[in-house]
């Protein structure tokens, strides 16, 4: 819609001096047709009729009658003129826009404008003409419009920063308006507030649907010098579902082995949505489909199984369909499969055999044996799994590096040297306090409690067979029970001590045996469980890119393994953005760049042609559920409400530039005496 500026009509200035008891006229040219009120004089003079005279023989009984209807019919006419004269008066004066002028505190004419229009995702939902935020863009070009001239403005948006809200002219504004999109950022009242701030000379016009998730009106505090006027848009469907995450049920992606994804769907509003399908797609290929229902302000988790056959970087898509908000029907994600994985098996003098027994026959696993004196830390963050094998000591720079590794990620899996007691006590390297009240215990006691929900038997178990002979220790540690907080007991003992037991320490997972792979102390490595454990152990913690990014969050990437030589670049089907590499904690990545405002997939590029992973990105749900303020939360916080319907916000522009409108109470008027001399004329027939 195209508006035409009317300089002569600008907000906080009238055109016309007051002429009857404060009274103004937009139009005062209009009163010299009161003028006319002379016709109705004109018409009451020349309208007598002639009375005409009869012979009577005696007219002495009806005189008295006749001067008493002369007075009645003079005063009716008199009457008929003045209701005339009231007609024509309001009559004129409704073409002359009369207007009771605004507060004369309010009369300051702004030589700045701001508007913010809230341009985040929840402006998609559909208005009474078109979404809400097509709306807000012609609210905003009608306050554009009453603006006197040469009013400077300046249009301020959910990623409009402080130093780029500069000020701009009439056309500069429509052209901001043309080109501002809907984006994924969204700014919380007072950071708009703090964009807008200018003093009594500067008018700000607010624009939004009133979202409480992003505006949290409870923090914004007004300044009462300054014009705060709110135009609140409502959607007419006040309903929306969303993918809200996806996740897998285990930390990476191995080739071969069948993983779940979790789909979380959720909704807000009142609509209870029944049977509705949920995509899932990989590399642009369907495989899988499953229907499911959600009831109003519900939440349902659905499960989708996939099996990887490639070590590819592979795109994962999960997709529903809801209308009009649809930002947030999309959840993009970007899998890798591994296809082997790294171990490292650390040794004092010698190390255990049955390990590499193991994985001497695991294509997947490529084991490594290195004395501890001979160990060089650069090797260990590569590896997916360490074994200390009976290591009894470790200097402070390799404990320091070990523990490193443990906090960001790694697996360590620790053996003691059961050779005798006395060196074995203090063989905890990562927790001291398991080495207090320790109890060598030497006689064969058999294991009775596996924990099979645990990832290392993940695949092999589902129940155990009957008459199933359990691993035996004959030679292990007794731990005293005080000292195992944080420890979970994959194997235990029937004497209610562990055998095999596992702790997390920051993203890693430290597993202790509290005896070793000997044959005179303990079976295990004989044992049919021995196998799969040892080759899932490897696999339990996986230092992987995430499934997926949100944007807008300030999110280290750590793709790098090395300092790049040229530009690293994300590159989607349609954009290329150049990362700032930095280095943290010794190692190299960048952080997501605000310039990336679409959701979807992004290639990560190095020195030019190199692409060393895959981002799948999204954006941020906090726009998805659908609470919004009412007019009494910004009432109470001084904003001065305007209607959000389009004709009755124009009226109410008018209003606040002129003051109170009269026009209408006119013709009002003018109508009402011209229906009282309709009547007077019919009285006066009779």
């Amino acid at each position: 819609m195209f508006f035409e500026r009317n300089p002569k009509s600008p907000i906080g200035e009238v055109n016309s001096k007051g002429l009857f008891c404060g009274v103004e006229f937009l139009k005062p040219q209009v009163l010299y047709g009161l003028l006319a009120l002379g016709i109705p004089v004109i018409i009451h003079l020349f309208n007598f009729r002639r009375p005409k005279k009869l012979v009577f023989p005696d007219i002495r009984f009806i005189k008295r009658v006749v001067e008493q209807n002369k007075k009645q019919r003079q005063v009716k006419h008199l009457l008929l003129l003045l209701v005339r004269m009231l007609f024509f008066f309001f009559l004129i004066a409704a073409f002359a826009q009369p207007f009771l002028p605004a507060d004369s505190k309010k009369e300051t004419r702004a030589s700045e404008v701001k508007i913010y229009l809230d341009n985040s995702f929840s402006m998609l939902g559909q208005g009474k003409t078109a979404t809400l935020f097509e709306e807000a863009k012609n609210r905003a070009r009608m306050i554009a419009a009453k603006a006197p001239k040469g009013t400077q403005f300046s249009l301020i948006s959910n990623h409009t920063s402080s130093s780029s809200s500069r000020s701009i002219d009439y056309n500069g504004l429509l052209k901001q308006l043309d080109d501002l999109q809907i984006g994924p950022f969204s700014s919380d009242a007072s950071a708009i507030y703090s964009k807008m701030a200018g003093g009594p000379g500067v008018e700000c016009w607010w624009i939004t649907d009133g979202q409480k998730s992003h505006l949290q009106l409870e923090k914004l505090s007004l300044d009462s010098a300054q014009a705060n006027k709110m135009v609140l848009l409502q959607a007419e469907k006040k309903s929306n579902c969303w993918i809200d995450t996806v996740w897998m049920d285990a930390p990476f992606a191995r080739k071969g082995q069948e993983l779940t994804f979790f789909v979380r769907i959720k909704g807000s509003g009142n609509s209870k949505l029944t049977n509705f399908p949920i995509q899932f797609y990989v590399d642009g290929i369907q495989k899988g489909l499953r229907n499911t229902s959600l009831n109003a302000d519900g939440t349902v988790t659905e499960k989708f199984t996939y099996m990887p056959i490639n070590g590819d970087a592979q795109r994962i898509l999960f997709k529903i369909q809801d209308f009009p908000i649809s930002f947030d029907d999309t959840w993009y994600a970007s899998l890798q499969a591994i296809e082997s994985a790294k171990v490292l098996q650390v040794f004092d003098t010698k190390p255990e055999p049955a390990i590499e027994r193991v994985f001497s026959t695991e294509p997947g696993v490529q084991l490594e044996k290195k004395q501890v004196l001979s160990l060089n830390p650069s090797q260990i963050q590569e590896q997916q799994l360490i074994i200390l094998d009976g290591v009894s000591g470790l200097s402070a720079g390799l404990l320091a590096s070990l523990s490193s590794y443990l906090e960001e990620g790694g697996v360590i899996f620790q053996i003691p040297d059961m050779s005798n007691l006395q060196k074995a006590s203090s063989i905890w390297l990562f927790d001291s306090k398991l080495n207090q009240n320790l109890e060598g215990i030497n006689k064969a006691v058999p294991v009775n409690k596996i924990e099979l929900s645990d990832g290392l038997f993940k695949g092999v178990f589902t129940s155990l067979p009957e008459n199933l002979q359990y691993p035996l220790a004959s030679n292990y540690l007794r731990l005293s029970r005080n000292n195992l907080f944080g420890y979970s007991t994959i194997l235990g003992l029937s004497d209610n001590s562990p055998f095999l037991m596992k702790k997390r320490v920051g993203k890693g997972v430290l597993y202790l045996m509290t005896s070793d792979l000997k044959t005179e102390n303990s079976n295990l490595a004989s044992h049919s469980f021995f196998v799969p454990l040892m080759l899932q152990m490897p696999f339990q913690i996986r230092r992987v890119m995430p499934l997926s990014w949100t944007l807008g969050k300030r999110n280290f990437i750590e793709p790098l393994s090395e300092r790049p030589k040229g530009i690293v670049k994300l590159i989607s089907e349609k954009t290329q953005v150049a990362a700032g590499v930095e280095s943290r904690n010794g190692k190299w990545g960048f952080a997501l760049s605000p310039e990336i405002q679409k959701a979807g997939w992004y290639a990560i590029q190095v020195d030019g042609s190199k692409i060393v992973g895959q981002l799948g990105l999204n954006f941020p749900r906090s726009e998805s559920e659908l609470k919004f303020y009412e007019e009494s939360d910004f009432a109470q916080k001084g904003f001065d409400l305007f209607s959000s319907d389009e004709a009755a916000f124009s009226n109410e522009l008018a209003s606040s530039a002129t003051g109170k409108p009269l026009w209408k109470w006119s013709l009002l008027l003018a109508i009402l005496f011209l229906g009282i001399e309709f009547l007077l004329l019919k009285r006066l027939k009779d």
